[in-house]
């Protein structure tokens, strides 16, 4: 929301926005799980289980890279255990599958999944993700081993692309 106004007010370019919303990425993430969470905003959802925590906010779309995707900012705290070979996928429940296009931090992408890699145990990160695709929602997961058994955990609501 913070974003918007400062965008909405031309207090601020769409350039220097998202330099600004990088470096907040970042940042946040050095904070108590809780903090960051509160630091982002309302998210439009949340999901918490035994090993982790996950939140997603919806991002103005005028800070999009690549013009006509839906801009998310996604958290992921690893509460216990360790995850390798970790991934977050964005499936499309109706209609054609996402593709990621963007990622800030960068990482690996490719389809419909960011490569993650190694999560230890009080890992926290916030990703800026931008997803192309004409789907009105979305579905996240967290797939990988944890300690070395296969496992995902996915939010068990859909995130919808605009608001009720």
């Amino acid at each position: 929301a913070w974003y918007s106004e400062r965008l909405s007010s031309g207090e601020t370019t769409v350039k220097a926005s998202r330099k600004d919303l990088n470096r907040a990425l970042m940042a946040v993430a050095q904070l108590p799980w809780e903090e960051g969470i509160n630091a982002w905003g309302e998210p439009a959802l949340t999901h918490t289980t035994d090993g982790m925590a996950m939140g997603v906010w919806r991002v103005d779309k005028r800070l999009a890279r690549t013009k006509g995707t839906w801009p998310l900012v996604i958290g992921v705290h690893v509460l216990k255990g360790t995850w390798e070979l970790a991934a977050l996928r964005f499936d499309a429940p109706y209609g054609q599958p996402f593709e990621v296009v963007h990622v800030e931090p960068r990482f690996l992408h490719q389809g419909e999944e960011v490569f993650l890699d190694t999560l230890n145990e009080g890992h926290r990160a916030f990703l800026y993700v931008e997803l192309q695709g004409q789907a009105p929602a979305v579905d996240i997961e967290l797939n990988g081993r944890m300690d070395r058994v296969p496992f995902a955990s996915r939010i068990p609501q859909t995130v919808l692309m605009e608001e009720e």
